[in-house]
Order: structure tokens, then C-alpha cells, then sequence
């Protein structure tokens, strides 16, 4: 499921590689993992020969087509998607409920319609931190 599964059933190739912390990952530590990787492909014999030489741009480190959705206030985040669900504007992503008593303090909602790319794991939020990724969905 996921992304690589969303692309997997449209019919793409995909290879998903997770590093970092906290959901984000350098985009030069990014590039650099992406290009040992393509060279490591090309000489296992997997890619036709030059397409990892040194320059190639190998990895689209854009933010294009997703939205990011932050909490306002601080709480106790509660999500209602997981990875890989597909959702549409208004969907409701998650809320965010008070600590003691339970009581919902905002309700993250969809901006577009796309694939749910991450979600954060750790229940308690400050404000302004990020909740989900939602990737514009390519059908």
C-alpha cells in the first residue's frame, strides 16, 4: 500500500526508500543515497550502462503536487487515514482532541484529492507541526 503501491497499480515501476527522522530526510543525503543505488543497479546489470553517471539528476526532490497539513494549536493527534488511502478535498485526515477530556479541538481536513504519503505516529502535537502529506493523486 502506499505510495509505491499507488503507482504499482497504475501500472508504474516503483522503489520506495525510507532514511531520516522525524519524516524528513536531507535532500542531499536523499540524492546521494538515490544515485550509490542507481549505480549499484547499473553494475548488478539491472540498468542500461551510463544512465547513473556522475551529473544525472536521478531524483526528483520537488514538493510539487502535495500538500502538507500542520496543526494549529498543540493536542492529541488521532489520525482517521493511514498510508495509502485515497482521499478526496474534505476528507476528514484526523483531529486534534484535548489530552484530558477528550474534547475535539480541530478537525485536519483534505486540501485536494491525492494519496495519503505519511501520517504522523506520535500522538502528542505542539502547533504548527506536520500531520500528513497528501501526494496529487496521477489518475
Amino acid at each position: 500500500t502506499g505510495l509505491v503501491g499507488a503507482w504499482r497499480e497504475a501500472g508504474r515501476v516503483a522503489l520506495h526508500v525510507v532514511g531520516g527522522s522525524s519524516g524528513s530526510l536531507n535532500v542531499g543525503d536523499g540524492r546521494e543515497l538515490a544515485n550509490g543505488l542507481m549505480r549499484l543497479l547499473e553494475h548488478a546489470g539491472c540498468l542500461r550502462k551510463g544512465l547513473a553517471d556522475p551529473g544525472t539528476c536521478l531524483v526528483d526532490t520537488t514538493s510539487q503536487g502535495v500538500s502538507y497539513h500542520y496543526s494549529s494549536m498543540g493536542g492529541f493527534w488521532v489520525p482517521e487515514k493511514k498510508v495509502g488511502d485515497r482521499v478526496a478535498p474534505g476528507h476528514v485526515l484526523g483531529s486534534l482532541i484535548e489530552a484530558i477530556g477528550g474534547r475535539q479541538l480541530e478537525q485536519v481536513r483534505a486540501d485536494r484529492a491525492g494519496v495519503v504519503v505519511t501520517v504522523r505516529r506520535y500522538p502528542v502535537v505542539h502547533a504548527r507541526e506536520l500531520l500528513v502529506r497528501v501526494a496529487e493523486d496521477a489518475r
